[in-house]
C-alpha cells in the first residue's frame, strides 16, 4: 500500500468491469490526529491559574488585536513554541468582531472589513503560527453584539452582508498564509429550531459561501453540544444538529464534509447523542472537537469510553477548566498543556468512503474515487466483484487508489 500523504486517492481503473460488478474498500483502523488550542488570548488579569471566579480577565489581552504592540508578538511566539513541544499539532484561531467594537479583543467589522494595522497584525500571527510548524488551523468568525444574528429581533440584511462580505475579505489572508486551513463560518452558529433570524443567517450564509468558494474548507457553522438541565434526552444538542442539518439539505450544496462540535459538560452522554442522531439520518460524516474544557482528565476519558461509529479527527480545547474561572469564559493562558494527544488510544471502524464515477462500455474502463477515512494519508486499496458483494461474489480485480486527487475529495476524507 502506498503511503505518501494524500488524503484521498482519484482511481482510474483499466479492468473490465461488469454492470453487475461490486466494489469494496479495504480499510483499516487507526487512532485520530492530535489536535491543540483555541488560542486567542496572550494573558489574563490572574495572579493563579486556572483563575477564580471574578470579572473578564482576558479582554484586554487578545492576541490580534495587540499582536504589533511592543513585546506581544514575541511573546506569543515563545507560547506558540511552548505549545508545539508539548505536543499540539493544530491551533483553532478565533476572530471577534463587532461594527462598533472597542477594548483589546474585539475587532471593528465596520463595513465588512478590518482595519489595514488588524489585517497585517492577523497577516503576521498566522505566518508565525506556519513557521514554527503547526499543521492546520481551524479559523473561527465569532460575531459579537449586534453582529450577531442571535440578537436579532427581525431580519437585518445589511448586518448580514457586513458579516459576510468580512469573512469574504478575511479569507484570502488564511488561504494565503501557506498553512491548511478549515473555516468555522459561525461559532456556534448551528440554530435551534425556534431561532428563526439565525436559521435564515446560516441558509443565506451557506449558500452564499458554496456559490462562491465551494466547501471542501469549511465546517461551515459549529455545533454546541449541550442539555437542558435535568434533560438526559440531550435535546437540545440534537435539536440544533437537526435544525441545521435541514438547513444544509435544502440547499443544493447539502452538508460540509466534517462537523466540528463543541462538548464541555455531560459530554458523554452529549456525544452519543449526537452520533445517534446522526446515523437515524444516515450521516456517516466524522467530526472535530472544536472546543471542550482545558486540559480536563475527565472529559479526555469521556472522549476515549465513548463508542461511536464515526472518526473524531482530532480534539481542539477551550482555554476554560471545568470550575469556568473569571467570567466563566477563559481561566487560563496561555494554554500550554495538552492531554488530548499522544495517549489517545480511541479507535474507529469507519466505512470507506468513494463513489464509481463512470464506466465505458466499450472498453471496460472504469473511473471514480476511494479513501479510507481512518487512514487518510495513505492511498487505499479496493476489491471488484463480479455477481455479489464480498463473501459471495468472485473477486477480479484488487488495485491501489493511487493518482493525486482534489480538494474537494480531500475534504471528504478529513484532510491529509
Amino acid at each position: 500500500m502506498r503511503t505518501s500523504k494524500r488524503s484521498l486517492e482519484k482511481i482510474v481503473f483499466s479492468a473490465l468491469i461488469f454492470a453487475c460488478c461490486y466494489a469494496e474498500l479495504v480499510y483499516a483502523v487507526n487512532p485520530v490526529h492530535p489536535g491543540g488550542s483555541n488560542y486567542g488570548w496572550y494573558k489574563i488579569d490572574a495572579a493563579t491559574q486556572p483563575a477564580p471566579v471574578g470579572s473578564n480577565c482576558r479582554e484586554n489581552y487578545g492576541i490580534i488585536k495587540n499582536y504589533q504592540n511592543a513585546g506581544v508578538r514575541d511573546l506569543v511566539i515563545n507560547q506558540l513554541m511552548q505549545m508545539k513541544a508539548n505536543g499540539q499539532q493544530r491551533l483553532r484561531v478565533p476572530l471577534y468582531h463587532m461594527r462598533n467594537a472597542s477594548g483589546g479583543t474585539l475587532l471593528v467589522s465596520q463595513g465588512g472589513n478590518l482595519s489595514a494595522h488588524d489585517r497585517e497584525s492577523l497577516r503576521l500571527f498566522l505566518s508565525d503560527i506556519r513557521d514554527i510548524g503547526f499543521s492546520e488551523i481551524l479559523f473561527g468568525f465569532f460575531p459579537i453584539g449586534q453582529n450577531s444574528p442571535v440578537n436579532w429581533p427581525s431580519w437585518n440584511e445589511d448586518l448580514f452582508q457586513e458579516n459576510w462580505n468580512l469573512i469574504a475579505n478575511i479569507r484570502p489572508i488564511i488561504k494565503n498564509s501557506g498553512i491548511l486551513y478549515r473555516i468555522d463560518l459561525m461559532n456556534e452558529g448551528a440554530p435551534a429550531n425556534h431561532q428563526t433570524q439565525l436559521k435564515e443567517y446560516v441558509r443565506k450564509l451557506w449558500i452564499n459561501y458554496n456559490l462562491t468558494y465551494g466547501k471542501a474548507d469549511t465546517v461551515g457553522v459549529s455545533v454546541i453540544g449541550q442539555a437542558n438541565e435535568g434533560d438526559t434526552t440531550y435535546r437540545g444538542t440534537i435539536d440544533r444538529y437537526n435544525t441545521t442539518k435541514n438547513i444544509y439539505d435544502a440547499t443544493p450544496f447539502g452538508s460540509p464534509y466534517l462537523w466540528s462540535i463543541h462538548f464541555y459538560a455531560n459530554l458523554k452522554g452529549n456525544f452519543l447523542a449526537l452520533d445517534n442522531a446522526m446515523n437515524a439520518r444516515g450521516d456517516n460524516t466524522g467530526i472535530i472537537i472544536g472546543e471542550t474544557f482545558y486540559d480536563d482528565a475527565a472529559s479526555w476519558n469521556a472522549i476515549k469510553q465513548t463508542n461511536i461509529s464515526r472518526t473524531v479527527w482530532h480534539v481542539y480545547q477551550w482555554p476554560v477548566t471545568p470550575s469556568r474561572g473569571c467570567d466563566g469564559h477563559v481561566d487560563v493562558t496561555p494554554p500550554l498543556k495538552y492531554r488530548y494527544h499522544d495517549s489517545l488510544t480511541q479507535t474507529v471502524n469507519l466505512a470507506p468512503k468513494g463513489a464509481l464515477d463512470g464506466i465505458d462500455s466499450n472498453t471496460g474502463r472504469v473511473w471514480g474515487w476511494a479513501c479510507d477515512p481512518s487512514t487518510p494519508g495513505q492511498s487505499a486499496r479496493v476489491h471488484f466483484y463480479a455477481d455479489g458483494p464480498a463473501g459471495k461474489g468472485r473477486l477480479i480485480k484488487a488495485i491501489t487508489a493511487n493518482k493525486a486527487s482534489g480538494a474537494a475529495v480531500k475534504s471528504a476524507c478529513g484532510g491529509g
